[in-house]
């Protein structure tokens, strides 16, 4: 599946992409933090993505100009004090498998001793190419950039974020607990949209496309048909909000310097 960012669009929307990079991948500096490494994975074809882990962060790109996949991930401990060294106490695996629709990225991450859930599991995922991601974890954003395909995620104490330029007319599942979702796709997608935000507010911003609100939807629950879609996007948060935005380029269109957004 390729892009159909229009051609007037596509210059701004890249530069935007690579500051957004930038910006992700910078990352800042903390006595907390330690490197646990990168693993190079050789992909040829889009991969679709399914990552478990027990707790942390987790950002998934798409970069085209990577020839393969790369998976890099970072320990962070709450309670290391400043002066102390960080010990490594958390084990990851990554690897690819050939699956039915293709190419499989796995990627688990394990603490064994963790009671007090003071350590956490940063994953990031580069690939060329991204078609489906299931993604669980807990007290950790998931952050998702320029996939295509279904979506399963699934986090706590945590915000997900998804964009796109791509058409997303696969099943999406989106939730979390005192987290807000938001969630920005190109007005050629359709679905059949139930969010619903518990203790928050649900909003469905529809600038392109032929939208349908049903009956049913409220301040905290919207229920609508977008461009007669049979495929499903779920959403569902508790002590948070939920954003739908259906725009003509969900990248590109977004303010370079907002630091709300660039903030994941």
């Amino acid at each position: 599946m390729q892009s159909i960012v229009p051609p007037l669009q596509s210059t701004i929307t890249m530069k935007r992409f690579c500051f957004l990079l930038i910006f992700l991948f910078a990352g800042c500096k903390s006595h907390q933090v330690l490197d646990l490494g990168t693993a190079n994975l050789n992909t040829i074809g889009p991969a679709s993505i399914e990552v478990n882990s027990f707790g942390g962060n987790i950002t998934i790109v798409v970069d085209a100009t990577l020839n393969s996949a790369k998976v890099q991930v970072a320990q962070r401990d709450k309670m290391l004090k400043r002066g102390e060294e960080p010990q490594k106490q958390i084990t990851w695996d990554a690897f690819v498998q050939n699956g039915a629709q293709g190419e499989m990225i796995f990627v688990e991450t394990h603490a064994n001793h963790n009671p007090m859930k003071t350590l956490s599991a940063d994953v990031t995922i580069q690939a060329p190419s991204i078609h489906h991601v299931t993604a669980n974890t807990e007290n950790g954003d998931i952050t998702i950039y320029g996939v295509s395909g279904q979506l399963a995620l699934i986090t706590s104490d945590g915000n997900i974020k998804v964009a796109t330029p791509l058409v997303m007319n696969n099943d999406v599942t989106l939730e979390t607990r005192r987290g807000n979702i938001e969630f920005r796709i190109r007005g050629e997608s359709s679905a059949k949209i139930d969010a619903t935000a518990i203790n928050g507010n649900a909003a469905l911003n529809m600038r392109y496309g032929d939208g349908q609100i049903l009956s049913g939807t409220t301040k905290s629950h919207v229920s609508a048909l977008f461009n007669d879609g049979v495929n499903s996007y779920t959403m569902r948060t508790v002590d948070g909000n939920i954003s739908i935005d259906i725009v003509e380029d969900p990248i590109g269109s977004e303010p370079l310097f907002n630091t709300e957004w660039i903030s994941w």
